[in-house]
């Protein structure tokens, strides 16, 4: 008998370090943090953003704005990791805040932070346009103070002696940057108390005035996320294995084992979580469709997996409290964990995607016709500002 017992103590702790091997930060997947809001959960221990939202109350403070006033107002989040004399990144930076000053800010009282690298903080602060560009923020991204602009300790090299790892194509500052996006700028502003954030980048240029505010827009219509115009489909190497991740935690996480999910009953099966739209983008339009795309672009006639429809990551807007839901912070963790946003380029706009139509109905989904937004790098892009380009 004693020994039958202690074959099975063994046995359990055996099965209990395997199943070590797979817990990522159990105390964020706790049960009980199902029952309860995201936000009482500590979730800065999991993004490192106190440093930065400390020194950007600091200078909020000196335009003697609070955490109340925040809540009324947009924080558009920009990255920009060039020197500002660069002659391809800096005239579209410069013409690019011109717009926000000019077209976004007379109706939508906004905070403009722009994040950059500690060697290019002083070449920036001293040009005229950008000190005069009202409501901006210049920040530091500093390695030592917050993980956002470095690769997380948990993911492979891009090669090692023998093999290449990741997917081609795309510098690694692109893919921190969507790195950054994710797991930085959305708590750096629900900490700082903003209720709405704009993504945007800085060649994103709007390009008529917005005659209205958003915020009272997106509140009136019950929008959680929006963008303009703008609608891709991405290849199948750059959301390689992020649909097979959703079906994981749908399986696991949302309550759906053994159950055959379809579009008809995604917002009611296992525990309700899936609200979206997500079977509308899969072929077969079910739990079995939720897989990477089997052709090059999961567009057109012959194809099946998912279709990695994708809103701009250069022009959208989120409700922080809809971001901060459990179901999205639980589902991002786990795509974090597995590095396949830096890996295999999710990014931001693959992985937001995904989001989107896993948990926001189309019904608070909003498509911004009429804005006008122009977008890109090249010189062409950037005439619309020639007149004070000199």
């Amino acid at each position: 008998m004693c020994g039958q017992m202690l074959i099975a103590y063994v046995a359990m702790y055996r099965l209990a370090a395997v199943l070590s091997m797979f817990c990522f930060r159990l105390d964020l997947f706790a049960v009980n943090a199902r029952e309860r809001p995201f936000h009482a959960v500590n979730y800065l221990k999991y993004y490192d953003v106190k440093n930065s939202v400390d020194h950007a109350k600091y200078l909020l403070s000196r335009n003697n704005l609070t955490a109340d006033d925040l809540s009324k107002r947009l924080a558009v989040m920009l990255l920009y990791s060039s020197d500002v004399s660069d002659p391809l990144y800096g005239p579209c930076l410069k013409c690019s805040l011109q717009r926000y000053k000019d077209n976004l800010l007379p109706n939508n009282p906004s905070d403009i932070f722009l994040f950059v690298k500690p060697e290019h903080f002083q070449n920036i602060m001293e040009r005229p346009w950008v000190r005069s560009t009202p409501n901006l923020y210049v920040m530091i991204l500093a390695e030592e103070s917050d993980k956002s602009w470095k690769i997380p300790e948990w993911i492979r090299p891009e090669r090692d002696d023998t093999k290449y790892h990741w997917s081609a194509g795309f510098s690694l500052e692109y893919r921190l940057m969507g790195h950054w996006r994710l797991a930085f700028s959305f708590p750096f502003a629900r900490e700082l108390g903003y209720k709405y954030l704009m993504q945007s980048d800085t060649d994103t240029y709007i390009l008529e005035k917005i005659q209205y505010n958003l915020i009272d827009f997106m509140t009136e219509k019950d929008i959680w996320v929006s963008n303009y115009n703008w609608i891709q489909y991405e290849v199948r190497g750059y959301n390689m294995g992020l649909p097979e991740i959703a079906h994981y935690w749908m399986a696991t996480r949302g309550g759906m084992e053994g159950l055959y999910v379809t579009a008809d009953n995604a917002s009611t099966a296992g525990k309700g979580f899936i609200k979206g739209p997500l079977f509308k983008h899969c072929r077969p339009a079910d739990i079995h469709g939720l897989h990477t795309c089997s052709e090059y672009v999961c567009h057109g006639e012959k194809w099946l997996g998912w279709d990695g429809e994708m809103f701009s990551g250069h022009y959208q807007i989120f409700k922080l409290d809809h971001w901060f839901s459990w179901e999205i912070q639980d589902f991002l963790q786990l795509v974090l964990q597995t590095g396949g946003h830096i890996e295999h380029r999710w990014v931001d706009i693959s992985t937001q995607a995904m989001i989107r139509q896993m948990f926001t109905p189309d019904k608070n989904i909003h498509i911004f016709l009429d804005h006008n937004i122009g977008h890109g790098h090249g010189s062409e892009t950037c005439n619309e500002c020639k007149d004070w380009l000199s």
